[in-house]
């Protein structure tokens, strides 16, 4: 959990809340390549349960000790639809953020992210690593703050620092410090 954004951003970049609380969990598997870490990290597993600053809840797993995972894949499920990788489901007659009245079925997400400048790798994470550098970027060309600001920044990392604490407190809930300025998240 030290490192959680892939999985925080899901909720934290499209929400644009915040999570205040973690009660966390972490296995200390007995695979070899976790023994011992940079990090000091006993764990090679963790699962945590987040309280949302609008009264919900978010469950994240990092996983690097189970043989055959791999990957980042983001699940959202709500009250009023779900998303589980590129598909999106929207409740029965509700109207849709992408178009359209939801079914009820499941559908595809188109891809609307701009194209990359020539010289651009689309790289990592599912191409997100070169737009996010080209939105970084062209921020401070244009002279204007960036989809992903410090407190954007802060909001999805800070979560999984005091994840992995609780974790180290056998699952003890710790408050997650918020570092906005009054008015923003």
């Amino acid at each position: 959990m030290f490192y959680p954004t892939h999985a925080t951003a899901y909720y934290i970049g499209v929400t644009r809340k915040r999570y205040t609380a973690v009660s966390c969990l972490g296995f200390r598997g007995k695979a070899e390549r976790y023994s011992k870490n940079a990090y000091n990290n006993p764990f090679s597993d963790e699962t945590a349960l987040f309280m949302t600053s609008e009264g919900g809840m978010s469950r994240m797993n990092v996983a690097w000790g189970i043989q055959g995972a791999g990957g980042e894949i983001g699940r959202v499920f709500g009250e009023l639809g779900s998303m589980n990788g590129n598909t999106f489901t929207a409740g029965k007659g509700l109207q849709t953020a992408f178009g359209g009245i939801g079914d009820g079925k499941a559908t595809p997400l188109a891809d609307h992210r701009p194209p990359l400048p020539p010289a651009v790798d689309a790289g990592g994470h599912g191409g997100s690593a070169g737009q996010i550098t080209n939105e970084f970027i062209m921020s401070i060309i244009q002279e204007r703050e960036p989809l992903v600001d410090i407190y954007e920044a802060i909001a999805m990392t800070a979560p999984g620092i005091v994840a992995h604490q609780s974790a180290l407190k056998g699952g003890e809930q710790l408050k997650i410090p918020q570092f906005d300025p009054a008015g923003k998240g």
